[in-house]
């Protein structure tokens, strides 16, 4: 089993993983993460999406610094359902790390930083290396970044082909 987290869980995106895994024999979803200071926190992922009623009960636990310093460490997955402002500033404390990371927000798709401001209207400083190292992953090389624009849509699509 895959030892999963996702941060993010408590959002339409991070709700409908939590579904796909959940119905997924190899996937042990561990830990369901929200913002340090989400209205959500502490509440059972079903109390927020009725729809996940009977499927998980696990409790939306606030993240920290201290908690991101340490989950790439002791989980397999991290999803991270969230937007890309959020990626991008969480990702250092994430990578290169045990777990593989699948970003589901624009946060590394494009490597040009003027690009990525016109489209995304933040300024990404590529300068840190960040973005040629995760980059580096759709090459094959070393890194453990999953990210593109359909990777949420590729896990629906595979989803509904395996049902009943």
């Amino acid at each position: 089993m895959i030892k999963t987290c996702i941060i993010g869980a408590s959002g339409y995106t991070g709700a409908e993983l939590v579904n796909i895994l959940a119905h997924h024999d190899g996937f042990a979803l561990d830990t369901l993460y929200v913002s340090e200071h989400s209205t959500d926190a502490g509440l059972p992922i079903s109390a927020c999406h009725a729809s996940l009623i009977g499927v998980c009960d696990l409790p939306l636990v606030p993240i920290n610094n201290a908690i991101l310093a340490q989950m790439a460490w002791v989980c397999d997955a991290i999803f991270l359902a969230t937007p890309h402002e959020a990626s991008h500033d969480w990702m250092s404390a994430l990578a290169g790390k045990r777990a593989v990371i699948y970003d589901l927000s624009g946060a590394f798709r494009i490597q040009d930083k003027d690009v990525f401001a016109q489209y995304y209207g933040l300024l990404i400083p590529v300068e840190n290396g960040l973005n040629k190292r995760f980059m580096a992953w759709q090459n094959g090389i070393q890194n453990k970044l999953a990210t593109h624009p359909s990777l949420l849509y590729q896990g629906v699509i595979l989803q509904l082909a395996y049902q009943d």
